[in-house]
Order: structure tokens, then C-alpha cells, then sequence
């Protein structure tokens, strides 16, 4: 199953169905109503000037700003979760499981499979080591949660979802999800903005610094746009400062998370090339740093970046950035075709950044042959997933960790 960047134009007009069940019941079919019962130096890059919104985008600019205030910023990526979501797959089920063995100590974690795989032998064997997760049973077409599922705004201390068009066409169940977990669960306000972004394709400081790729840039459909559609825009994702990075060469996502990650408001982690790096990486990911420095001094704020080297075989990039952040850890991968000299530099200079945050090491040798790796089949809510009125809980709910806070920040 290979990633694949969604061509869809519009949203789904139907949702499939979905059921979350507790551990050893048959899940049934999707078309039953949703139930709980459990749960070398490159070349440099052009110095950049402010973009002006009303003309088109040009390759010298780096960054986007909004000429209003905004209410709404968009959750930070360090911001730990209150909730995790992952997608069961067999290709990468023992990385998944060691990945939920050191989480569910930090938060409540839930386990989504779609009903075929739910009611297999094989499932039922591998979830019997994780009794701690929940299960929802879901129609879903990829695991990559990240991108299909709903993106967190903050305003005043309060969260709303935004459902952003995924690929209604090509994978209806992917694009619906949001929506199968408001059925679910109690979910917050949740949107349905016109705009194709995938979450992997942003990220956030949680103060209105925001990066995107241009490859993002042209699916959003906003590249010719009048200045309104861009203020509209910046206003829905809650970002006030917008970096344009470089995508990398002949990467089949073209999605962001590849490149870096914040990992608090004024430190991101950056991939940086190695001695062997092509021209063309070396330029890409140096372009990508450089334009993240210039957006931050736009934003009136300064930025620790803290380098992760990078290897790529031809068009198969081993990324450290693409990890995720719960309260006590920080989950990275581990690649087996990589130096592990390099490699162990990649992990030491993360677990030197996060202090206090242990670093696990995750084998995600199968997901970034298919196009990703632990952030894009990861999903953290910061909003917390309580059942809907009506649903009871039982055994296979997930656990609230005691003596430990499930939704506070760094």
C-alpha cells in the first residue's frame, strides 16, 4: 500500500459507518450504527521578502503572513495529546505494538481496524498483547491517520476539529473518518473547510508559525488566489506566519513532516544532509531551514533548530523528524538500511533536545517503504475522547494514567 498525495476536489456527501467494540467481540459490519463498548554546501537560497497576498506565489518568497489578527492558532506539534489513534496494519503490527506498550502509560490509547481485519485470527492474536487499547472498528482504505484525520484549532482554550478534503474520490472511508469519530465519540466543533490539506502536509509551533512544502501549496488550489482566499485560508488553519518550504526531490508525499518538526514554540527539528546527500537534497533541505528562519523572524521570534541527518536511497528518504510526542516520550524512527552510527547521532540529539522525554526507537523499516513512517500512523488528540452519552464502557476501555496529567504541553 503505497502513500499516495489525495486528487480529490470536494468532500464526501456520505460517511460509512462505524463501531467501536471491546476486545474478542465480532465487530461486525460497517453498516452497522456506531456503538462503544470499549475501547558539501549547497547552493544558497535567495534572501526572502514578505509575500503579498493578492499576487501570485513566486520562487523567492518564502513565507505567507496574515494581515489580520487571528483568533484561532493551530495546535503546536510538540503540544502533547490527551488521546492517541492508531491504525492497525499487519505489515508493521509488531512496530505498532512496541510503539502502544511505552504510550499507554502517558494517555488513553485506542486501536482503529476496519472490520475485516477486526474479525481475523491474526488480529485477535496481536491484540491480545495490547488489553490496555481500545478498539474502534472503522472502514477505513489507508493507515495513515495523519492525514485524513481531523486537525486541532485552539482558541481560548478551546479546541475545534477542522475536516479538511482528503480523497472523497479515491478513498471515501479516509476522507470520512472525522466524522465517524464525532458519531463515537464526544467530539468539539467540527468544520468542513474547502481546502485539500492532509495533516501531514503542516506543521505548527502552536503560536502561528506555521511550514508547509510548495508541493502542499499547489494542491491547495490557492496559488493563483485573490488576497481574501489567502486570508481566509490563513484564518481557518490559524496561522499567521506561513513558511514555504521546498519539497524533496522525487519524495512521493511531498508533505512537510518529512522535512522538520517543532518540538516546542522556538525549537523545530530539521533534517540536514549528509556527506553523500545529492546537490539536489542538499538544496532542498537547506532551503527548507533557511526559509523556516526567515518565516520565524517575520513572526517576530527566533528558532533552535536541532539537525537530524537525513539518507536517502534515490527516492526513499529515512526521516528522524517524522516522530511523535506523547507527555513522557518522544517515538522515533528506527531504519535497518541506515549507518547505525548515523542513526544513534539522529536518536542523541533528539533525547539532548528533549530532556526529561524518553526516546524510543520504533522499526519503521515497512512504513517508509510505503510512503511514511510514525507521525503519519499516529494521531494525537489534544481534545479528549470521552464516549457519547448513551454507550457504555467496559473491559478493553482505555486507561487514564494516574498521577499524571493526559493534556498538558511540554
Amino acid at each position: 500500500m503505497v502513500l499516495l498525495a489525495g486528487t480529490a476536489l470536494h468532500c464526501s456527501s456520505k460517511a460509512p459507518a462505524a463501531a467501536v467494540r471491546a476486545p474478542g467481540v465480532d465487530p461486525g459490519s460497517a453498516a452497522e450504527p456506531p456503538s462503544l463498548a470499549g475501547a558539501g554546501s549547497a547552493p544558497a537560497i535567495a534572501a526572502a521578502a514578505p509575500a503579498s497576498l493578492g499576487s501570485p506565489i513566486g520562487p523567492s518568497v518564502h513565507y505567507l503572513g496574515a494581515r489580520r489578527a487571528l483568533e484561532g492558532t493551530l495546535r503546536g506539534d510538540w503540544d502533547t495529546s490527551a488521546a492517541l489513534l492508531v491504525v492497525y496494519n499487519r505489515s508493521w503490527q509488531a512496530a505498532i505494538q512496541r510503539l502502544l506498550a511505552f504510550a499507554h502509560d502517558d494517555l488513553p490509547v485506542y486501536v482503529l481496524a476496519t472490520p475485516r481485519d477486526a474479525r481475523s485470527a491474526a488480529f485477535h492474536r496481536w491484540f491480545a498483547r495490547v488489553p490496555f487499547a481500545g478498539l474502534v472498528s472503522m472502514a477505513l482504505d489507508t493507515p495513515w491517520i495523519r492525514d485524513y484525520g481531523p486537525i486541532e484549532v485552539q482558541s481560548k482554550g478551546e479546541i475545534s476539529w477542522l475536516d479538511m478534503i482528503y480523497a472523497p474520490e479515491d478513498r471515501p472511508r479516509d476522507d470520512a473518518m472525522p466524522i465517524l469519530l464525532g458519531q463515537v465519540f464526544e467530539a468539539p466543533h467540527q468544520a468542513e473547510p474547502q481546502f485539500h490539506l492532509e495533516g501531514g502536509g503542516i506543521i505548527s509551533n502552536g503560536e502561528g508559525l506555521c511550514g508547509i512544502t510548495e508541493s502542499s501549496l499547489q494542491d491547495l488550489g490557492l496559488v493563483d488566489a485573490r488576497e481574501e482566499q489567502w486570508e481566509n485560508f490563513l484564518e481557518t488553519i490559524g496561522c499567521r506566519t506561513l513558511a514555504r518550504l521546498p519539497q524533496l526531490p522525487s519524495e512521493a508525499t511531498g508533505h512537510v513532516d518529512m522535512l522538520a518538526q517543532f518540538l516546542s514554540p522556538s525549537q523545530v527539528a530539521i533534517a540536514v544532509p549528509t556527506a553523500d546527500s545529492p546537490a539536489d537534497v542538499q538544496e532542498a533541505l537547506l532551503g527548507a531551514r533557511q526559509a523556516l528562519a526567515q518565516a520565524a523572524e517575520a513572526h517576530g521570534s527566533r528558532l533552535d533548530f536541532v539537525e537530524l541527518p537525513m539518507v536517502n536511497h534515490e527516492d526513499l528518504y529515512f526521516s528522524y523528524v517524522n516522530g511523535l510526542r506523547t507527555p513522557a516520550h518522544y517515538f522515533v524512527p528506527s531504519y535497518s538500511l541506515v549507518d547505525p552510527v548515523v542513526q544513534a547521532l539522529a536518536h542523541d540529539r533528539l533525547a539532548q533536545a528533549l530532556a526529561g522525554v524518553q526516546v524510543v526507537g520504533v522499526d519503521s523499516d515497512e512504513m517508509i517503504e510505503n510512503g511514511g513512517a510514525i507521525h503519519c500512523v499516529t494521531l494525537g488528540l489534544k481534545h479528549p475522547l470521552h464516549p457519547r452519552a448513551g454507550h457504555s464502557l467496559s473491559a478493553g476501555t482505555p486507561r487514564t494514567p494516574s498521577g499524571r496529567a493526559t493534556s498538558t504541553g511540554k
